[in-house]
This record gives structure tokens, sequence and C-alpha cells, in this order.
């Protein structure tokens, strides 16, 4: 287990904040110059504003309808619950390639 972390570590943490720590200089001295220019664009605050929509919608549908299924399923005899049951796995099963199929 110990060298799972420490390759994890090896491998996301620190080229992450190696990344991190470079966008916030400029010429070797702090500066946040970066963040300015990239949010002064008007393509990315669009870009930022549809992917925060998008995360909240998907979210809220997602309790809306996952909450009180998950709760019919649990609580009570609905008919067809061993149905959903399979149903709710079936995403875990399906391969991420098929999704980016799918988008695309």
């Amino acid at each position: 287990m110990g060298a799972a972390i420490a390759a994890l570590i090896l491998i996301t943490v620190i080229p992450f904040s190696m990344l991190f720590f470079e966008s916030l200089s400029a010429d070797g001295r702090f500066s946040l110059a970066t963040f300015a220019r990239v949010l002064a664009s008007r393509r990315n605050l669009t870009a930022l504003g549809n992917t925060v929509k998008l995360g909240l919608g998907t979210a809220l549908f997602s309790v809306l309808v996952g909450a009180p299924l998950a709760w019919l399923v649990t609580r009570t005899n609905l008919p067809g619950a061993r149905l959903f049951r399979t149903l709710f796995t079936v995403p875990y099963m399906v391969p991420p390639f098929i999704g980016a199929v799918g988008w695309s």
C-alpha cells in the first residue's frame, strides 16, 4: 500500500504541484497575471459559466431522481427492484472509451 501511495504522489501530486506553483510566478516572482489574463477573456468566462451551469444542473437532476429512487429500491418492496439494482451498476461496467465515443 505504501508503494502505491508513493507512486501516486510521484505521478500526480508532484507534477500538479509544480504546475500550480509555476502558474503563480512570472519572471521568477509571485504574480497572478496568468490568472488575470485567462479570466479577462470573454470566451474563457463563457466556458467557465457553461461548465458551472452544467455541473450544477447535473448534480441537481441526479439528486432529484437518484435519492427518491434509491429510497424506493432499498426501503420499500418496489416491483422490479432487482432490475433497478442491476441498472445502477451498469455505468461502472461500461468502459470510459464507450462514453468518449458517445460524446463524439
